[in-house]
């Protein structure tokens, strides 16, 4: 993996320094400015009815939002679980179901893809509301809720121009690579295509993995070459690693295609907002990364466990969320009317002041997103000491520690990305909330810096998630600290879990007799697959069987556990039925 990053980087910088100077030559009647935008606002709760910015950014309609999605998602839920349980089931009485996808790199890119597999054959994927990932599962979900035809919706697409326009991208590639001239139409379409089925996904991922990462077609190219460009000119020419890392998964793990009509398509999250999913005809995925917490980071606070040191922020196809770490000195801490900062994800890149979007930015692209939630290597120091713990001499360990105890937690010797913060300027947040409202810019890198078990999503209260699935694909099941965070983190904001231990080493699900949820089920991946060599969180070179080999055992794990999640299902919706009625 850090030969591949080193090569990157190396290449791409080289690469970067002809973008720039090409971008320089080029008057602004080939790329003009952003077009106008209307504005875009903050909400303090997810799921409120999202207006789109224009109808050509892929909203199936202008109230689509989490919350139809919900509605629609019960009554296909209901129809399921009618058949699973031989008995009529009510839309309000659906238990509401989130699945917690953990990262772990390729690894668990292959296991979710296992786990969701085996779902669907049983027919309860159908009853899932919510797929959170974290990492490398996020690349799964990737595959998953790409659109995988020919046509599609273009937002915003490099460069930015009106809806009619032709770019010669001749004058860019000429500078960084030999490929075929071609001259590119860019216009808007207005149609999307449904989500991608497993097996197909499951096709990718192999073909991914089974290919050198530095030998594309000339279109995988082209695209991320104008994904490239794009955050180039969004973020004034200045790059990190993690933003070369997201170029190259744009070439690996997203499809790159061209409309009937030529276009180059630059994939954004907003693009997942598909009828199949706006209709509630599939979970809604929600992509996890987590920014710093700035007061928390403070000498005497970093050991301190009443502070949370990461605010967690989400993407879904509706909407992107910053949700607020806890802190002992904000009161009234679990109030629902105040559950973070929330704004259309097709606005997410552009700048806010007090609430209202400022500029005209195009929605950063999902690419480089998926850097960003895969970029571990942006660690503190803290966590990179704790990967190299088992290589070190103890007294040698003990000697950094102590050397290096004020920077642990506030270092990062790779730097994170950074994006405008929606939250900048905000006024009257409830409490003063621990959302930084003074900075313009907020800092996001992959959450397991701060837990690999995307808990955190599926624990917001107004979604009322009953049933959280937890897939871990971590590399130490039974050592981690994520479930025992994950209770914490619970706990603060006056939710029990009613874990009945936090160091799982194998499946534990829950018997449902409790009062009231959510209700955790924990499956482990543990099998000789997940241990094999090949299955590193960082090798991005698999066999087509080595790819087989984790995703049978997940689904093998999943199936085992299916009869009593079913049991668990129905208890839960005896109760609802009982006390909705």
């Amino acid at each position: 993996m850090e030969t591949h990053l080193n090569k990157i980087k190396t290449v791409a910088l080289q690469r970067i320094a002809s973008i720039k100077t090409s971008l320089e030559l080029l008057d602004t009647k080939t790329f003009p400015s952003y077009p106008p935008r209307p504005p875009a606002r903050v909400n303090y709760v997810p799921g409120l009815p999202n207006t789109c910015p224009t109808q050509s950014e892929n909203c199936q309609a202008e109230t689509a939002s989490e919350a139809t999605f919900r509605a629609k998602r019960a009554v296909v839920a209901a129809e399921v679980l009618s058949e699973l349980f031989a008995e009529k089931v009510q839309p309000d009485h659906v238990p509401c179901v989130g699945v917690a996808f953990s990262g772990g790199g390729t690894r668990a890119m292959t296991a979710t893809l296992g786990f969701l597999s085996a779902l669907q054959e049983s027919r309860i994927l159908n009853v899932i509301s919510y797929t959170a990932a974290v990492s490398g599962s996020t690349w799964a979900l990737a595959q998953i809720h790409k659109p995988h035809s020919k046509t599609t919706t273009l937002i915003h697409n490099l460069p930015p121009i009106s809806s009619t326009s032709t770019v010669n991208l001749n004058a860019i590639t000429s500078t960084t690579t030999t490929t075929t001239t071609t001259t590119t139409q860019i216009t808007k379409v207005t149609t999307s295509s449904p989500i991608t089925p497993i097996t197909d996904a499951l096709a990718a991922t192999r073909a991914a993995l089974s290919k050198n990462w530095f030998e594309f077609s000339d279109l995988p190219r082209r695209v991320a070459l104008a994904t490239a460009i794009e955050r180039l000119r969004i973020n004034k020419y200045n790059v990190n690693l993690v933003d070369l890392f997201g170029i190259l998964l744009t070439c690996s793990f997203l499809e790159t295609s061209e409309s009937a009509q030529g276009e180059l398509i630059i994939p954004r999250i907003s693009h997942q907002a598909s009828k199949t999913v706006v209709d509630g005809l599939a979970p809604l995925p929600i992509y996890c990364a987590v920014s710093p917490n700035g007061p928390s980071f403070s000498d005497c606070r970093i050991n301190d466990s009443r502070h949370e040191l990461y605010h967690w922020a989400e993407f879904t196809p509706f909407e992107f969320g910053l949700i607020p770490a806890y802190e002992p000195s904000v009161l009234n801490f679990v109030d629902v009317s105040f559950e973070g900062v929330w704004i259309p994800v097709n606005s997410f890149g552009r700048s806010f002041f007090n609430g209202i979007s400022t500029s005209h930015e195009p929605e950063v692209s999902f690419g480089i997103l998926l850097g960003v939630f895969g970029s571990a290597f942006t660690a503190n120091l803290h966590r990179i000491l704790q990967e190299l713990e088992s290589d070190i001499p103890p007294a040698t360990m003990a000697t950094l520690r102590t050397l290096l105890k004020q920077k642990l937690n506030t270092t990062h010797p790779l730097s994170p990305s950074t994006f405008p913060n929606p939250a900048y300027g905000l006024t009257g947040l409830p409490n003063r909330s621990t959302i930084d409202i003074d900075a313009r810019e907020i800092t996001l890198m992959d959450s397991g810096m701060d837990n690999s078990i995307p808990f955190a999503p599926l624990l917001v209260k107004s979604r009322g998630v009953d049933v959280i699935i937890v897939c871990d694909s971590s590399a130490d099941i039974g050592a981690h600290p994520f479930i025992a965070r994950a209770d914490d983190y619970a706990k603060k904001r006056g939710i029990d879990l009613k874990l009945p231990r936090l160091d799982f080493k194998e499946k534990f699900i829950p018997s449902g007799e409790d009062e009231k949820g959510p209700y955790v089920v924990y499956l482990p991946l543990v099998g000789d697959a997940a241990r094999a060599s090949y299955a590193k969180a960082a090798n991005f070179v698999w066999t087509g069987k080595q790819v087989d080999a984790v995703v049978e055992l997940a689904k093998d794990i999943m199936k085992s556990a299916e009869p009593d999640i079913l049991a668990l299902l129905r208890r839960v919706w005896e109760r609802k039925k009982v006390q909705i009625n």
